[in-house]
């Protein structure tokens, strides 16, 4: 999800839905990729401006920077026994 974000950075947002729809996950699945990229301040959510249902990600400055070549700060993905994350 954080490439795909990250590969998208000139469509700024996208919503969670269409996230876990591109990244071929369920919407739980998603969910708990998004929560666990939010805890490490990697991606923002925002909520859609009529739409209550609806949220919006884009990726932070922290998480293209962790993208870049040249990045010092390291992507620590979850650990895959943890079922809770995957």
């Amino acid at each position: 999800m954080l490439l795909q974000l990250y590969a998208m950075a000139g469509a700024s947002r996208q919503s969670m839905s269409r996230l876990a729809q591109l990244s071929g996950t369920s919407k739980a699945t998603a969910l708990r990729w998004i929560d666990y990229l939010l805890d490490r301040g990697l991606i923002s959510r925002q909520p859609h401006p009529t739409d209550l249902r609806t949220a919006f990600v884009e990726l932070t400055d922290k998480g293209g920077r962790s993208l870049r070549p040249t990045s010092r700060i390291p992507l620590i993905l979850p650990n895959r026994s943890n079922p809770n994350l995957c």
